[in-house]
């Protein structure tokens, strides 16, 4: 594949991640610091371990847009795919299950200028791809915002293939008070817990010989729950494991990753880990000892971390939970809205044919409801 495709005053090159130069090294951690989309996620440290654990095939390709002067305005891991029933090539947001965020990380001013380099050297790119199709994006991010603008000033296809709401934490006090229900529970359960199993402590680490040591706390305490039944637990895959053991020490010694823990006498009932970035806290792993899951340690441990967060002056607290997943969903009032998305490629011909498979799968989509309610109307 041809590393370059030029457009006006920018390039947008496809490197193999894998093999970065020295320079290319440099330049991805200097666009770091001038990063605009606060994706901890996005961040080069992480990001090389996410390629190195959970790439194996080194299928992924860094997208690197430039400027004429050889400098970094953003870069986003691209996979090459094909679309869902259909033999159409396409270009993915490179991710992992473990990442919960697909903004891309984008020099401050740059965010117009990046998507349309990128857009446009995905247009020229050998392949005949017919879209680029995104993961993840929160729609309050402005970097985010910026492509969607773009594509509307360009006349340029983008379809919301999926939209959902997770849990956000806003800041101050007042704006997250609890009903006086809520809290009488909380109270009860605390009260509990303490009298038959000792008083309750909260820490909340970021020394990097602290976290070393609690992360692999952490490890052995998820791995005892379900998660370790089901066999999608950290410890349930030794490269799984490796890879968060090894982002919590790398995130804490760049002060970008926390563990919270909540104990009742000496013992750990539950835990939490965070990624820091771009001032804002990400939600990345949590658990809990299931031998007290009667008493909601998550419950209690996140009621600490909110209390803690909102003297803290943070700009985002992002849950990066499920929709509707609770403690959570529960306990924090606020919401931010994500979507997955397609964004149409290549000239005429290609727009063309894109738009005849959204029909197709419109179509399709039509025809299973109408198998659905044909079959519930027959059960009824």
């Amino acid at each position: 594949m041809p590393e370059r495709f030029a457009n006006a005053d920018t390039h947008l090159r496809l490197i193999d991640p894998h093999r970065l130069s020295d320079t290319a090294q440099q330049s991805w951690d200097a666009l770091a610091l001038l990063d605009a989309g606060g994706n901890p996620f996005a961040q080069p440290w992480l990001q090389r371990l996410s390629l190195a654990h959970c790439d194996p095939g080194q299928t992924a390709r860094l997208a690197v847009v430039e400027d004429a002067s050889g400098r970094w305005l953003g870069a986003i891991p691209l996979a090459r795919e094909h679309a869902h029933r259909v033999p159409v090539a396409l270009w993915t947001g490179w991710s992992h299950p473990n990442q919960f965020t697909g903004t891309p990380l984008i020099a401050r001013d740059c965010a117009e200028a990046f998507w349309r380099g990128l857009l446009a050297g995905l247009d020229r790119a050998p392949g005949g791809a017919w879209a680029l199709a995104l993961a993840n994006l929160p729609r309050d991010a402005p970097v985010n915002r910026a492509l969607f603008d773009l594509c509307a000033q360009q006349g340029r296809r983008l379809v919301i293939d999926r939209r959902w709401h997770r849990a956000v934490l806003e800041p101050g006090p007042a704006a997250n008070a609890h009903s006086g229900k809520l809290r009488r529970r909380i109270k009860g359960l605390e009260h509990k817990l303490e009298r038959e199993h000792g008083p309750l402590s909260f820490e909340l680490a970021h020394e990097p010989e602290r976290i070393a040591e609690l992360a692999e706390k952490f490890v052995a305490l998820e791995g005892a729950g379900w998660k370790g039944e089901a066999g999608s637990a950290l410890a349930s895959r030794e490269a799984t494991q490796r890879f968060f053991l090894e982002v919590a020490q790398a995130g804490a010694e760049r002060a970008a990753f926390e563990i919270g823990v909540l104990r009742s006498g000496n013992r750990i009932v539950a835990m939490s880990t965070q990624l820091l970035a771009g001032g804002g806290v990400h939600g990345f792993k949590a658990a809990y000892d299931e031998a007290f899951a009667a008493h909601a340690p998550g419950l209690l441990l996140l009621i600490r971390l909110t209390r803690h967060w909102q003297t803290q002056g943070q700009a985002l607290i992002d849950s990066c939970a499920k929709p509707g997943q609770e403690p959570v969903s529960k306990l924090w009032s606020a919401w931010r809205e994500l979507v997955d998305c397609r964004v149409v490629l290549g000239q005429v011909p290609r727009r063309t044919g894109f738009a005849a498979l959204l029909a197709a799968e419109a179509a399709w989509h039509a025809l299973k409801r109408l198998a659905r309610n044909g079959a519930q109307a027959d059960k009824a």
